[in-house]
């Protein structure tokens, strides 16, 4: 294999996210917090107001999907 054909090999194994992982962990937060769920007529999102970015679930979310 050359050098440029290893490189594309590691480039692609660094962008690939494990789907299932990030999708467990989505969906184990919006049940923690009631996303989807109405309150006063407004319904919650999966947004940063919602999930805090210290919850650890929501950093392990970040980890899988290479965001930190």
């Amino acid at each position: 294999m050359g050098a440029s054909s290893e490189y594309a090999q590691k480039k692609e194994n660094n962008t690939k996210i494990d789907r299932q992982e990030m999708m467990r962990l989505i969906h184990e937060l919006e049940k923690k917090y009631h996303v989807g769920d109405y309150v006063n007529d407004r319904q919650i999102k999966f947004n940063d107001e919602t999930i805090p970015n210290e919850d650890p679930m929501m950093i392990e979310l970040h980890k899988v999907v290479g965001v930190r």
